[in-house]
């Protein structure tokens, strides 16, 4: 299913947190100005490839090669797909935002004593933090659009489809249960099912 495979979106200071620190052990490997250049460099290129890494998982919902209606349809009933897309699309901002910084700052670390490099890394690094943080609340609705969509049934929209509709607790799941391979939960009392029954195949008699 085309929402199954999409990873865990990091949180803003998850990744502001891993790219500082591995900036740090690159930086202990050289000395110097290679040393400023090499920290800044890595801190740019985790922050910039993880945030395009999050836009590149999720398919185009533009696009009906990459999203069926259906199943563009199914995702905007659970998630707004218009603040979804808006959200990639801060999102992608901030991995050029990285890329900008980074080739702002990197030729200044190059001719200069070692004092001023080590400023001008430290203005970079707050820079970079400042974008990530700014779409904080965006990762978090992508991470959770996320999890709201990769459990979705696989459905092919080109084979007939029954929706099985009605009151609460008068029998929907009962008679799923009885004509097919299901085995949704069942009780005496409403709402018992609460989530979206399994993809799930009429079997002949």
């Amino acid at each position: 299913m085309i929402f199954e495979d999409l990873p865990t979106t990091p949180t803003s200071e998850e990744l502001i947190d891993k790219a500082f620190s591995r900036a740090a052990r690159a930086g202990k490997a050289k000395g110097g100005l290679e040393a400023q250049q090499s920290m800044l460099q890595t801190a740019a290129n985790i922050i910039s490839d993880n945030l395009e890494n999050v836009v590149t998982a999720w398919p185009d919902f533009d696009y009906e090669d990459d999203v069926h209606p259906f199943y563009y349809e199914l995702a905007d009933a659970i998630v707004d797909v218009d603040e979804l897309r808006q959200a990639l699309s801060e999102t992608m901002w901030a991995s050029r935002k990285a890329r900008e910084i980074h080739n702002e700052y990197q030729p200044r670390l190059r001719k200069t004593d070692i004092d001023t490099a080590r400023k001008h890394r430290k203005q970079a690094f707050a820079r970079l933090a400042d974008i990530v943080e700014q779409i904080d609340d965006e990762l978090l609705y992508i991470n959770k659009s996320r999890n709201d969509l990769r459990d979705l049934p696989e459905i092919n929209p080109e084979e007939p489809t029954i929706v099985v509709a009605g009151y609460p607790n008068v029998g929907k799941s009962s008679f799923v249960n009885d004509v097919t391979s299901a085995r949704g939960e069942t009780a005496s009392y409403p709402f018992t099912t609460k989530g979206i029954l399994s993809l799930i195949h009429i079997s002949e008699r």
